[in-house]
């Protein structure tokens, strides 16, 4: 294994008993940057695993933030080729804000260009884009350095989601915008060579933050729900944000192409934080979805995030809603080419009980969505696991014939690795696991891209 670190590398802060939970333990930030060749590897990785593995996540670079969501980005990223762990590096994403709080300067969070840069990072069109929901992408190159905020040629006037989705039939990207002052939802479409299609605006009663939505063959969702921002001296927090009991909830939904009348149903007061996949089912729309009874209500810890089923049927305005894990789970995928359409297969990391407001997870779980069977693998009681992210066997004949691919922190002894599973028997445990190079600080969410596809 070939080290070169880079001239930024520096011990990693002290840990203190009185830290948050988010600097401390596996979410502790790191300080270097550094690129790693030859990596060793435990068991057999896949020939035919050949692609990067890119993940992002919250990294203070002073070592401190007010709450993990606020800490600036750092990607991380390990390529596999024929077999092998070829290279690992992480960089810092260089953006204003990065800027302002590594020089104690106060953060521009109104500028759209200052953003964190922390929570998501996907491919389209031959763009990298690093998202964090309340500002513009930022654009990386192939080799992750920061190009700078992207706004499609000057044609995206909201932030946008750090969890678009690409459509598997035509290629488009579809995604959203939330804002705290008008217009405070906006739609948006991208083609599928990165050119900017439409804009519509959703009447919202209020700003509310909404980190996720769904789309269909059809029709693009989005979940108006109590979580509300509210910027008023007397209610600030690290998080402008609140459980509004008043506000009510309801769904919209949008047809696709953004024309057309927009359809509102009334649901059940509820938390939607990540969307696992929605699809149409006659008159019927199933979404699948990570939800939490509330979050964010005064004097009161947030619920637990559990995957729940929600039906709606556009006919008779019908809602149902029916919780489909025992335990609470978190970071929900599936397979890519399953986006917006029926599918068999989820995967999603397990939380515990007693600690699932601090994103501590020790098991990866594979649902079955039409039989119900669950089938579950747990790390040692030193580990804590991140997002599985699924990656489809380049020759694959069965939705999941391919790989479950998960960092893995262990605690005591200060270490990472990332493991990797055969989705067809996830239980079985990993077959190879690649340790890192230095520890990778538990994150939020990543893409896999694979070796054909080039980033300008």
């Amino acid at each position: 294994m070939t080290d070169m670190t880079s001239e930024k590398s520096v011990e990693p802060h002290p840990q203190s008993a009185t830290q948050p939970w988010w600097m401390k333990g596996a979410f502790r930030p790191v300080t270097e940057e550094s690129t790693v060749v030859d990596l060793s590897v435990t068991g057999e990785l896949p020939p035919d695993l050949n692609g990067r593995l890119l993940r992002i996540g919250p990294n203070p670079p002073t070592g401190q933030s007010p709450h993990w969501f606020l800490g600036a980005g750092m990607v991380h990223e390990i390529e596999l080729c024929n077999g092998t762990a070829k290279a690992y590096r992480n960089r810092y994403i260089m953006t204003d804000y990065f800027e302002a709080v590594s020089n104690g300067r106060p953060p521009s969070l109104g500028d759209p260009r200052s953003s964190m840069a922390n929570t998501h990072i996907v491919a389209h069109a031959g763009s990298l884009m690093a998202l964090e929901e309340t500002h513009l992408p930022i654009a990386l190159d192939g080799n992750l350095s920061t190009i700078g905020p992207y706004d499609f040629g000057g044609a995206l006037k909201t932030s946008m989601t750090a969890h678009p989705k690409i459509c598997p039939k035509t290629g488009e990207m579809l995604f959203f915008g939330y804002g705290f002052f008008p217009p405070y939802l906006t739609y948006h479409r991208v083609s599928p060579a990165g050119e900017f299609l439409s804009s519509r605006e959703i009447p919202v009663r209020k700003p509310t933050m909404m980190h996720d939505f769904h789309i269909t063959e059809h029709y693009a969702i989005f979940m108006d729900l109590p979580l509300t921002i509210d910027t008023s001296s007397k209610n600030q927090t690290a998080l402008p944000i609140r459980w509004d009991e008043d506000y009510g909830a309801r769904v919209a939904i949008v047809p696709r192409d953004g024309q057309g009348e927009i359809s509102w149903f009334e649901i059940d007061p509820a938390s939607a934080g990540h969307a696992m996949n929605a699809y149409e089912e006659g008159p019927e729309i199933i979404m699948d979805v990570c939800s939490k009874t509330h979050v964010f209500k005064p004097g009161m810890k947030d619920g637990a995030p559990f995957l729940y089923r929600w039906r709606l049927n556009t006919e008779t305005g019908e809602f149902s809603n029916t919780r489909l894990s025992d335990d609470p789970i978190e970071f929900p995928r599936i397979a890519d080419d399953r986006v917006g359409l029926p599918y068999t297969f989820g995967y999603a990391a397990v939380l515990h009980h007693e600690a699932f407001d601090q994103f501590h997870s020790r098991a990866v779980r594979k649902f079955n969505m039409v039989s119900g069977e669950q089938e579950t693998f747990s790390f040692d009681s030193n580990s804590v696991c991140g997002e599985p992210i699924f990656v489809a066997r380049k020759a694959g004949s069965a939705e999941d014939d391919g790989f479950v691919l998960v960092y893995v922190n262990d605690e005591l002894n200060d270490t990472s690795r990332l493991c990797v599973f055969d989705a067809t028997s996830l239980s079985a445990g990993p077959i190879a696991e690649v340790p890192m190079p230095h520890r990778v600080p538990q994150g939020l969410h990543g893409s896999w891209i694979n070796q054909d596809v080039v980033i300008r």
